[in-house]
């Protein structure tokens, strides 16, 4: 018997319950045979805690992408660290792996001939957004508690990244076989403009047909445009210079922000609730909050800067875009939502970053968020700011009625029983820059997060503090994505 590992140690001396019964139901005949589904059961529950530790051992890696000069590691050491970490992992289990570029990496497993020559890819990211403080739990060395998993990134793809593993080990170790190819594919710097997959693409063929588990079940066809941009106050003597943070990652609504008025021992700060800037609801902008304050009569500031504290202030007053009158929505994606989100200072500039997701369509065509753009400019203008593009990735949409996404919703409800239909959103995966792509997975339709201390609601959703994911739930993702895979046909 193989050794445990540290982490798995851990794992299972802190989870302290007994493993549940997976609660995958349903009219699963009309998919695969029911034996087959207990197959998969049961492996699944019975390498339960392998692959617990196999998470920790990747969560414990503070990946962070940092992009920086050189093939060997673009994304920083402990991006490549976690890539490489994944790869071995999966030659351990005997499937191929390839580091290419170090800045993305795959697995693959092909059983036999297969009788198509097509290719599907299972998508996830090693790289995770900052650790801001407020943690209760550390955030690189993971902890199981209640059967909750609990550190960055377990949710925010990690997890489901090892869930996509022990998805070609499952199928593998019991005997399947698909008439096709498959492969895990890993990059290490989605949460920073996907500039892994950016790098890759224009040197390698992409898979014919993709799924990227980086959502919530049960299908993601379609994307909103995502538009990020900056804004400069210059500063001058005149207006004297002011020393302003606020946010530690461009996708995240900050929960703090602080300023030191030029001349003043005061910091004056600034605090809310952090949250992704797709999925704002119940967030608090703390650059709102410093902003407010900061425009206060009692804080001493001088008159001149009294525009840019205007601009925070209606900027930030709501993620729709209403305040700042940028709002935009369409009847198959919704609401623009976006915000300022990061603040730093250089010694000439106050440097205002902005990122915004705009409707799928305008009219009967894809939107290219030039509307958003030219509103952002002008109100730029009016208050004395200049703005430029950091980046602007076009909306994605995959139709519902694509074969390819009837086959995986007819998996899925035949696993679930559930009855919801596929959604598109306003968060980003790689599926907006792969073909045939979905995001697929593998957050829970109903998903819990993990409880104490009395809060009635949970605690840590992706790229909050104290991230967590119920590791039955994910589970239960390895089952679908087992059955979804044996069920489709190129």
């Amino acid at each position: 018997m193989r050794k445990p590992t540290k982490a798995l140690q851990r794992a299972a001396s802190t989870h302290g319950v007994a493993a549940k019964e997976l609660k995958v139901q349903g009219g699963v005949k009309s998919v695969v045979e029911i034996e087959q589904v207990r197959c998969i059961k049961k492996w699944v529950q019975a390498h339960r805690d392998e692959l617990v530790g196999d998470i920790c051992k990747i969560v414990d890696i503070p990946s962070v992408s940092q992009p920086q000069q050189g093939q060997e590691a673009p994304f920083g050491a402990p991006c490549n660290n976690a890539l490489r970490a994944v790869l071995a992992l999966g030659e351990r289990f005997g499937l191929n792996a390839e580091n290419t570029d170090h800045g993305c990496g795959q697995l693959w497993w092909q059983a036999g001939a297969p009788q198509t020559k097509k290719t599907l890819g299972l998508w996830a990211h090693l790289d995770v957004v900052p650790a801001d403080a407020g943690w209760y739990y550390p955030p690189f060395a993971s902890s199981v508690h209640d059967n909750y998993l609990i550190g960055r990134g377990v949710q925010d793809n990690k997890g489901p990244a090892i869930a996509l593993l022990y998805v070609l080990r499952c199928l593998k170790e019991t005997g399947f076989t698909l008439p096709y190819t498959v492969a895990a594919c890993y990059g290490t710097s989605e949460e920073n403009g996907m500039l892994d997959l950016q790098a890759w693409l224009p040197h390698h063929r992409p898979p014919d047909y993709n799924l990227v588990a980086d959502c919530g079940f049960p299908l993601c066809h379609g994307e909103m445009g995502d538009l990020k941009v900056q804004f400069r106050w210059r500063q001058t003597d005149a207006n004297a210079p002011l020393a302003l943070f606020a946010g530690n990652a461009l996708n995240i609504i900050p929960d703090y922000a602080s300023c030191r008025p030029a001349g003043s021992t005061r910091l004056l700060e600034g605090y809310g609730v952090a949250a992704h800037v797709a999925a704002p609801k119940n967030s608090k902008n703390a650059i709102h909050d410093l902003a407010t304050k900061m425009a206060g009569s009692a804080t001493g500031i001088r008159a001149d800067t009294a525009p840019l504290w205007e601009f925070l202030q209606r900027m930030t007053a709501d993620n729709h875009g209403h305040a700042a009158g940028i709002a935009e929505k369409d009847e198959v994606s919704g609401e623009l939502v976006g915000t300022i989100t990061m603040i730093r200072t250089t010694p000439d500039a106050v440097v205002l970053s902005a990122d915004y997701r705009y409707p799928i369509f305008h009219g009967d065509s894809l939107s290219d968020g030039s509307r958003v753009l030219e509103k952002l400019k002008a109100l730029g203008k009016r208050y004395g700011l200049e703005v430029c593009v950091l980046s602007n990735s076009k909306p994605s949409f995959f139709p519902e009625q694509a074969p390819f996404v009837q086959a995986l919703m007819k998996s899925y409800r035949a696993c679930t029983g559930s009855k919801t239909p596929p959604f598109v959103m306003s968060g980003g995966s790689y599926a907006r820059m792969l073909p045939n792509a979905v995001a697929y997975g593998m957050a829970s339709e109903h998903k819990t997060l993990y409880r104490e201390m009395g809060w009635p609601n949970g605690i840590g959703d992706y790229h909050q503090t104290n991230e967590s994911i119920c590791i039955e739930e994910l589970m239960e993702g390895i089952v679908i994505y087992c059955l979804s895979l044996l069920e489709l046909k190129f």
